[in-house]
C-alpha cells in the first residue's frame, strides 16, 4: 500500500478516536451532571419530607395558640401557606429543572448518535474512495509496468544469450578436437 495511503488512512483512524474519546468525554460529563442532580433532588426530597415531619407540631401548636387567640393563629396559618407555597414553588421548580435535563440529555444523545453516523459515513465514503481512485489505478499501473519489465527482461536475455554464441559457420577450437 502507498504511504500516502497510509497516512491518510492513519489521519482518519485518529480523527475516529479523537471523536470516540470526545464521545466518552460528553457521556462521562453528562452521568456526573445526572449525578449532581441527584443530589440536589435528593436534598430537595428531605426538605420536603422534613417540611412535613414539621408540619405536624405546626398544626399541634397551631391547636394551642387557637385557644389562646385567634390572632396568633392568624400568623401561623399565614406561615403555614407561605411553606406551602415556597414548598410547591420549588417542586415546580424541580419538575422544570429534570424536564429540561431530561430534554437536553435526549438532544445531546441525538445529535451524539447523528455525528458518530456521519463519521462512519465519511469514512466509508473516503474509503470507498481510495479503492476507486487510487488503489485501483496504482495496480493497473503496477500490472503494466511488471508486463513491459518481463518482456525487457526477455529481450535482454534473447540478445545477451545470441551475443555468447559462435557463428553456425564457425567452429571453436575444442569442437574441431572432438570431431
Amino acid at each position: 500500500m502507498d504511504a500516502d495511503a497510509q497516512n491518510t488512512l492513519l489521519a482518519l483512524v485518529v480523527v475516529i478516536v479523537a471523536l470516540l474519546g470526545f464521545q466518552t468525554i460528553a457521556l462521562v460529563a453528562l452521568v456526573l451532571a445526572l449525578r449532581k442532580l441527584s443530589v440536589r433532588v435528593a436534598a430537595l426530597m428531605v426538605i420536603a419530607e422534613d417540611t412535613a415531619r414539621n408540619v405536624g407540631p405546626v398544626l399541634r401548636t397551631a391547636r394551642e395558640m387557637m385557644a389562646e387567640s385567634k390572632e396568633k393563629l392568624t400568623l401561623v396559618s399565614q406561615n403555614l401557606v407561605e411553606i406551602s407555597q415556597l414548598t410547591r414553588q420549588q417542586v415546580t421548580r424541580f419538575d422544570g429543572v429534570l424536564s429540561d435535563v431530561s430534554d437536553r440529555l435526549r438532544l445531546q444523545v441525538i445529535r451524539l448518535d447523528q455525528l458518530l453516523s456521519n463519521t462512519v459515513a465519511r469514512v466509508e465514503e473516503t474509503t470507498e474512495m481510495v479503492q476507486n481512485n487510487i488503489v485501483k489505478p496504482v495496480r493497473e499501473l503496477s500490472a503494466i509496468l511488471a508486463g513491459v519489465r518481463t518482456g525487457v527482461e526477455y529481450l535482454l536475455r534473447r540478445n545477451r544469450s545470441r551475443a555468447g554464441r559462435p557463428a553456425p559457420g564457425q567452429a571453436t577450437q575444442e569442437e574441431e578436437l572432438f570431431i
